[in-house]
């Protein structure tokens, strides 16, 4: 499934990135991995993004999008590289419209300013722009053009020879992007109304360039500037990893496949490495010496593999071996050994395998269930007897260590971030070290999603004293309504739908009740009826949604008691096209359970929350979905590591609701309430809490952010679309 190694510009030339490879990307693969036939007016009706939903679609597995620096300029080709750009596939990365006056120099330097040291100077006579450079005075060209704070811009050029560029927030500022070079494509994120590009000579003569472009790159593209903390491009098996012993099928590679040590009197020297010919991964390994210790004694060829686990949980150590050559007279066999052991490294039992002396292969299995260690330790060993000669040569092939208590088909673990299962695709995912490595998007406004219908109120700005029913002692005069002292109320009945959602707003110089009632007289009382809303504290400038429960709501306010107070501004709109609404999909691997981690979250000062945690507490061996707007909720699903789950989250602020599911079948839900308001404009994080803390130890194979609700067969079928990479289930 992963894309072969491809240059960005490449493809946009080759694409040109027209309609037909637009917002219905993710849903074309949908269509087809369900067995559709025809893709028409169904790919628009489930397309995710079709209505420009606001939100962010990343795809490790098409190295197209994949970067090795945050100008793009790098792409990621290999298994073990650097991750600095994750490109967004949310908006089908469309470019948008040319902003580069005059690029081409068809009209001269109409367009471009000769920002030039004399006697250089910027010329355009014949269709090109030309730098003309003693090689002291540097020949300079610079212009300008619009941009939107927070867009991400591709820029690209062509010289007859290396210039300098600058792009940035002043005419010679290289702030956003600055390097040198004969042809140029690179990324930079806006962050003024107006940016400029200066182009300048390096060397002496002339210089011609020509093809200046700038064009937007919409989405919410993923970067890392710190070189340390970008994850690595990893290459895993299309049908899930179960191979966790790393390194094991580098059969060449001797810190992992020991060579030249010696215990006991004997030692053991690796003689030989390769692939059989039944395809798999060997080492020929030789024991020599007389031995001085006693027998079960740990002469290991393979550098031992550790991994977490939880009481009840079981583990396979497996690997299949013969003899090759010499005597295995004082020899009782070669086999796979499973430790149970406390950390760090207690030792509490053991599972020992079959040994081996045949000299055809034979699988020698241990199996060992946690009673109350914490982790696993995986070993081969060659067992002998006390005071023996020995000279014997075994092949080992294909170690593996998994979970559960039974050898699976082998995976070749080549390294933590390649490993295979031919004939099964080989898919990229992001490898996020549990240290310091995340990704970050621009800001992502899931709050500006929101349409509003007309005002239903009358007289909202109370400019008149009319359309409210007033309790004595409240007054309308001055452009307020006045409450004089506590327990006063006002209301006024609107016309509504029921089951639709409404937005109440307004402002206040002092608390008041307010709330939405489906009957007359109820902002008389203090507490809530078998209503709409419950009459809630506000105070300062308050925002509030309600569901209508009848053809008729009335909206009203009652003082709290804390003396005189007034109501300004209110005003009572539909909510059409909600921002309190969110669906989220994950393909996650979490390697480990020893302390809270996000795989992503996004919120505004600890509210408007949403995220996914694995796990969402030290030792908790679990999933986390969070959601909320003044107040946060959360739902969480079982999977100890190392755990392989598609997540997906349906997340509601009004009415509250969120549901986890986990695997396409639901996991948890939660309805308490999530308070008010919509979802947050912020950036996303990825593979850490805000950047700051919590970092996530596994594999991303994709993440999809929208900002919107979903159908249920949509749900359904992006879950099938995200598995076919994670393979979880």
């Amino acid at each position: 499934m992963s894309d072969q190694p491809n240059n960005l510009l490449s493809i946009w030339a080759q694409r040109d990135f027209n309609a037909s490879l637009s917002r219905d990307m993710l849903t074309r693969d949908l269509i087809l991995d369900a067995g559709v036939a025809e893709i028409g007016d169904d790919v628009v009706r489930r397309n995710l993004f079709n209505a420009n939903e606001p939100g962010v679609f990343l795809d490790p597995d098409h190295l197209s999008t994949l970067f090795q620096d945050t100008a793009g300029t790098t792409p990621v080709t290999a298994a073990g590289q650097p991750v600095g750009l994750v490109l967004d596939k949310s908006r089908g990365l469309v470019l948008g419209p040319e902003l580069v006056v005059n690029g081409n120099f068809s009209s001269g330097t109409t367009g471009w300013t000769d920002n030039s040291t004399a006697p250089a100077t910027f010329t355009a006579p014949s269709g090109a722009g030309l730098l003309t450079s003693d090689g002291v005075a540097r020949a300079r060209a610079r212009t300008s053009f619009t941009t939107v704070i927070g867009r991400s811009y591709r820029i690209s050029y062509t010289a007859s020879a290396s210039v300098d560029y600058a792009v940035g927030t002043s005419p010679a500022a290289g702030d956003l992007a600055a390097g040198a070079g004969a042809s140029l494509s690179i990324n930079f994120i806006a962050t003024t109304t107006t940016t400029h590009i200066q182009i300048s000579t390096v060397t002496s003569g002339v210089t011609s360039f020509d093809n200046i472009s700038v064009r937007e790159l919409p989405g919410n593209h993923a970067t890392q500037a710190t070189a340390g903390s970008r994850p690595l491009y990893a290459l895993l098996p299309a049908n899930g990893v179960r191979n966790l012993a790393n390194g094991s099928a580098s059969v060449g590679n001797n810190a992992v496949w020991l060579t030249g040590t010696t215990q006991n009197g004997i030692t053991m020297t690796k003689v030989a490495s390769g692939f059989d010919v039944d395809g798999l991964p060997y080492v020929d390994v030789r024991y020599q010496g007389t031995s001085t210790g006693t027998n079960h004694d740990q002469i290991l060829p393979f550098s031992f593999a550790v991994q977490s686990g939880v009481a009840g949980q079981s583990a396979t150590c497996s690997v299949i071996a013969r003899v090759i050559s010499g005597s295995v007279s004082n020899v009782l066999g070669f086999r796979a050994r499973v430790s149970e052991e406390t950390a760090p490294s207690t030792f509490i039992g053991i599972a020992l395998g079959t040994p081996v002396t045949a000299s055809t292969d034979t699988v020698t299995t241990a199996t060992r269930t946690l009673s109350t260690g914490n982790q696993f330790r995986a070993t081969l060993s060659l067992d002998f007897n006390t005071a023996s000669a020995i000279d014997v040569t075994f092949r080992i092939k294909a170690i593996q260590l998994e979970l559960g208590s039974t050898r699976t088909a082998y995976q070749f673990n080549y390294s933590n971030v390649n490993i295979a299962q031919p004939p099964f695709a080989q898919v990229g995912a992001l490898l996020f070290d549990g240290v310091d490595d995340f990704l970050q998007t621009p800001s992502v406004d899931f709050a500006g999603y929101q349409i509003l219908g007309s005002e239903l109120v009358t007289n909202g700005d109370f400019s008149v004293d009319a359309s409210w029913t007033k309790g004595t002692g409240v007054t309308i005069s001055g452009g307020v309504a006045n409450f004089t002292a506590g327990s006063l109320w006002l209301e006024q009945q609107i016309v509504t739908q029921a089951g639709r959602v409404y937005q109440v707003t307004g402002t206040t110089t002092n608390s008041i009740f307010g709330g939405a009632w489906d009957n007359a007289g109820q902002a008389t009382v203090l507490n809530d009826p078998a209503g709409v809303s419950t009459a809630t504290t506000r105070n300062g400038t308050f925002s509030f949604t309600f569901v209508a429960a009848d053809t008729t709501t009335f909206i009203g306010f009652v003082a709290s008691g804390a003396g005189a107070t007034t109501l300004d501004n209110i005003s009572v709109k539909e909510v059409l096209r909600p921002a309190d609404k969110m669906t989220v999909f994950a393909g996650v691997r979490k390697l480990s359970d020893a302390a809270r981690a996000f795989v992503f979250n996004q919120e505004n000062g600890g509210v408007q929350r949403i995220a996914f945690e694995a796990p969402s507490g030290a030792g908790l061996g679990n999933y986390a979905a969070s959601s909320g707007g003044t107040i946060n909720v959360a739902a969480a699903a079982a999977g100890a590591a190392p755990n392989t789950s598609v997540l997906s989250m349906s997340g509601s602020i009004t009415p509250a609701n969120l549901t986890l599911r986990q695997n396409g079948a639901q996991a948890a839900q939660n309805t308490s309430t999530q308070g008010t308001g919509n979802y947050s404009n912020q950036p996303i994080f990825i593979g850490r809490f805000n950047g700051t803390s919590f970092p996530f130890n596994g594999y991303l194979y994709s993440l999809i952010v929208r900002g919107a609700a979903t159908s249920a067969d949509l749900i359904a079928l992006t879950e099938r679309w995200v598995n076919s990479k994670a393979g979880a289930y």
